[in-house]
Formats: C-alpha cells, structure tokens, sequence
C-alpha cells in the first residue's frame, strides 16, 4: 500500500463513487478500481458493499478510512515541515524598530519565532523611524516597526498596521505630578516639557507634536532635542516631564514613573513595514507570524 492507493480509497470512501473519485484523482476509473481490489486483497477484508445502484463503506471501510485520514494528515503536515525547514535553511533576516530593549515586548515574540523557525538567522538594529526608513530603502534592513504616517504615500513600502496605542508621560520620581494616577493638558501648565524634535522622523514626529498640541499641550514652550533618549536622561536628571508612547516606558529607572495622559488625542499608529514586491520566504514568514500576534 503506497500512499497513491491510499489517496484512491479515500476519495472513493468521500465520494462514494468511483468516477468522481478518478475524476478528482486524475486517473481513469479501472485504476480506482484496481487500487480498491488490491488493498481488499492485502488486507483481506471487503471496503465496500458496491453494486449497480450504490457505493457503501464496509465496517472494515469506516474503520479504515477514519484511520488513514489521520495518517494522510500527519504525513502532508511533514512534507510541509520539511520543505519549510528546507527553504529557511540558511535564510536571514535583518529586523529594526525604535524604543527601548523591550519595546511593545518585541523581544517575546522573537524569541517564539525563533522557536518555530530555528533555521531563520536574526538580526536586530535598533534606530529612529527615520533611520529605519532610510535602511529599509537601501536595502539594509528587511522589515521594520515604524510608525505608521512616516511611511505613508510610499509606493515603493508596503505595510501592515499591528496596535495602535497612546501615550503617557515620563516624569520624575519627586516629581509632583509622579503620584497622580494619570496626567492632563492641563496638570502640564508650568511643567517643562521635553520632546523630540522631527530632524529624524519628519513626518510621524510632526504629527505627533500636532496631536499633542489638540490635545491642549503647550508645544511652544516645550524643549526639543534632538533624540528619545536625550529626553529621557533629561527626565531622569529632573530636568523637566517628556511625552512618550506607553510601549516605551522602562521600569529598570527608579529615577522615572510612567503615568498614562489623559487624552486620546495623542496616539501612535504602528505599523510593519517591507519593500514591495519583497518575496523572501523568510520574510513571508515574519509578516504572518507578527500579523497575528495579539499586540498590547
């Protein structure tokens, strides 16, 4: 038995007629027929009650079709296995995104990708939206987290939108907004802001600083520098409060607390970008993968 007699069986036992199942087999009929006699005869058990009017499975039938199914179903998922671990074997795949270490806990759903396709070689840039726009057009990187209106209008990048979230801000720990369980535009009169400026991200920043300023922000008087980090010492020396996206925060800085802002103004839309037309098996894999990651 092979599995092309198997195939033969159970189309007929789907079926229940012999010339559907040569049809859907792609072979002429007197070869379902001689397959069917030849399993009855290695088994030595009738398969099928058939006669002029109808086509029946056996109880030896029944039993044997459920059981094949499974077979088939287990030996199609290893061709896949196999051909997938064939096509990884030796692939790359050069991945980049802006934040923290653990921004959006991207650092979990690598290491689960990893898991399920160990043959996939990593690498990671961390770097501004900017820059990772850039890298990605040159071919340096491909695929890349980013925020969403940077790379809108670009018909050379595809994306795929993952979460979109809000944000809050960084204060310091004596700060006397740090006990308060959320922030408004308001609570911001008199606090130095601090933020950054759009030289590395023009677009996305610029909106962001719009959507901060709609939301009764005082951009006028904020301090810009030139990168998140920057902010974030400042923040941690006193220096002032800094918005920034909740998949941002750190906890590993007792000198700063997160307290989320109280406005949906202000929002990220983040998104997954690659070059169009970009059909790398590797690549493939990634976007299915993170497309259907529950993002929080």
């Amino acid at each position: 038995m092979n599995t092309h007699t198997i195939k033969c069986f159970l189309s007929v036992a789907k079926h229940l007629n012999f010339t559907r199942a040569a049809e859907e087999q792609f072979v002429a009929q007197s070869t379902i027929t001689s397959q069917i006699n030849a399993m009855e005869k290695e088994i030595g058990a009738k398969l099928f009650i058939r006669n002029k009017h109808y086509v029946k499975l056996t109880a030896a039938g029944e039993c044997l079709k459920k059981e094949l199914e499974n077979v088939m179903s287990l030996y199609e998922k290893a061709l896949l296995k196999a051909k997938q671990i064939s096509i990884e074997e030796g692939s790359s795949l050069r991945v980049g995104y802006h934040g923290p270490v653990d921004w959006a806990l991207l650092p979990d759903v690598l290491s689960r990708f990893y898991q399920d396709h160990p043959n996939i070689h990593i690498e990671l840039q961390i770097a501004g939206w900017g820059e990772l726009k850039e890298m990605l057009i040159k071919d340096s990187l491909d695929v890349i987290f980013i925020e969403k209106s940077e790379i809108e209008n670009m018909p050379e990048i595809e994306q795929r939108l993952l979460f979109r979230e809000f944000a809050c801000l960084a204060v310091p720990v004596h700060h006397p907004l740090a006990s308060k369980s959320s922030i408004s535009a308001q609570d911001l009169d008199g606090v130095r802001v601090i933020m950054s400026n759009n030289q590395f991200a023009p677009i996305s920043l610029s909106k962001i600083h719009y959507r901060l300023l709609r939301a009764g922000v005082d951009m006028k008087k904020a301090t810009l520098v030139s990168k998140y980090e920057s902010a974030i010492a400042m923040v941690a020396s006193g220096l002032g409060v800094s918005p920034v996206p909740r998949s941002f925060r750190r906890f590993d800085n007792p000198k700063i607390v997160y307290i989320d802002f109280d406005s949906t103004e202000v929002y990220l839309d983040m998104s997954l970008a690659w070059r169009k037309g970009n059909l790398d098996s590797s690549i493939q894999v990634f976007i299915d993968t993170v497309s259907n990651h529950e993002w929080k």
